[in-house]
């Protein structure tokens, strides 16, 4: 029960975090996205070990969430080109850990591999539903449906649960901030998601040893664990990617 109370209150602080940020002055939030990195990384590299993953995953989400501070408050919008690459960077999120999936080389690692290559070809590609909106200068991505956000979710937390079991917890809070942000609004959850794993990711390299162990849910993690949450993310996706399918062949049903 303690666990679960502190992934709620997890939650409600993301979503404030995410939203003060969200409004804030350029000036504020590119201090935070573009300076604080660079200012802490030395920290970072004599604090903490981590593997290859981690080091990309961190490095990875700092650079796409400077790119989207630059799409919402520079001319660099204007360059069709540019906006694309949000979208590649996003799918360079996935595609790093559908690499590590794969080079586990068990069942469950594969099955989860499967799905995160289902949502790469579920993401729509186009930017024409990308675009800025004020008051707050937000980066809207129209085109990414709820059911693709939840099968999203879904197969990232069997992911963190086959591989970094210890912040499993940490992560629903994480995934489930967002995706009440994107239930509610889609067209925002790919800033928001942006946004509140970059911070996060900033806080967890800066004090792990305190952040960790604060919220351990190593011990959820078992074998059969693995088959059932790996099972459930590959039905999640593929009926994401036969939905899309379907709607690329037939079109959308208009009332």
């Amino acid at each position: 029960m303690n666990t679960l109370s502190s992934i709620v209150a997890l939650s409600i602080i993301l979503i404030i975090v995410q939203e003060s940020v969200r409004r804030a002055k350029r000036t504020i939030s590119g201090f935070i996205f573009l300076a604080v990195p660079i200012i802490l990384t030395p920290l970072w590299i004599f604090t903490n070990d981590f593997g290859v993953f981690a080091w990309a995953k961190l490095y990875t989400i700092i650079l796409t969430a400077c790119w989207l501070w630059s799409l919402r408050f520079t001319a660099l919008y204007d360059q069709q080109w540019a906006r694309v690459v949000l979208i590649r960077l996003f799918q360079l999120n996935i595609l790093e850990a559908v690499a590590v999936d794969i080079s586990a080389w068990r069942w469950a690692s594969i099955l989860n591999a499967a799905s995160g290559t289902f949502l790469l070809m579920a993401l729509p590609r186009s930017i024409e539903g990308v675009s800025r909106c004020r008051p707050h200068a937000d980066l809207d991505y129209k085109d990414i449906s709820r059911g693709w956000m939840t099968a999203f979710s879904l197969w990232n937390i069997a992911f963190l649960y086959l591989h970094f079991p210890v912040i499993v917890g940490h992560h629903i809070a994480v995934l489930g901030s967002t995706l009440i942000v994107g239930l509610y609004e889609p067209r925002r959850w790919l800033q928001c998601r942006i946004i509140t794993l970059s911070l996060d990711l900033v806080l967890l390299a800066s004090f792990s040893s305190i952040l960790v162990p604060a919220l351990d849910t190593s011990e959820w993690h078992t074998a059969d664990g693995e088959i059932v949450v790996a099972t459930i993310s590959l039905i999640a996706c593929t009926v994401c990617v036969t939905y899309q399918y379907y709607r690329s062949l037939f079109g959308e049903t208009k009332s």
